[in-house]
């Protein structure tokens, strides 16, 4: 059985610099074997959400390789964050993975940033 892969985060300031700043970080690998598990986590954010904040930002700063499955997941969660008004902000990730995602995403659905995570 695989450890979790993923975590809430939450700053220690203010109630809104909480919901902005709050987040998900993911493991290692997004996999089909991650997948209800991370889908989990980002629904909960997404829930907690309450239209305070207008992104979810995920740390992939963790993330060495993603699958067809962990793909079809985050773009199931940013269409959702799409419908309601926000978006899916992918912070940290590597150069790899930024190329991958930007060219599996042309019409700019994520909001990538290679910039370290916070």
């Amino acid at each position: 059985m695989n450890p979790p892969n993923g975590q809430f985060v939450n700053s220690s300031a203010s109630a809104a610099t909480e919901q902005a700043s709050a987040g998900v970080i993911l493991g290692e690998e997004l996999m089909i074997y991650q997948v209800a598990e991370v889908w989990a986590l980002l629904d909960a954010r997404i829930r907690d959400m309450d239209g305070a904040s207008d992104a979810l930002r995920v740390d992939c700063a963790p993330l060495r390789e993603i699958d067809g499955a962990g793909l079809q997941l985050l773009l199931v969660a940013a269409r959702h964050l799409e419908s309601l008004g926000a978006r899916l902000s992918l912070v940290g990730l590597n150069g790899k993975l930024h190329e991958q995602l930007s060219s599996l995403d042309p019409s700019g659905l994520f909001h990538l940033q290679t910039l370290e995570a916070a």
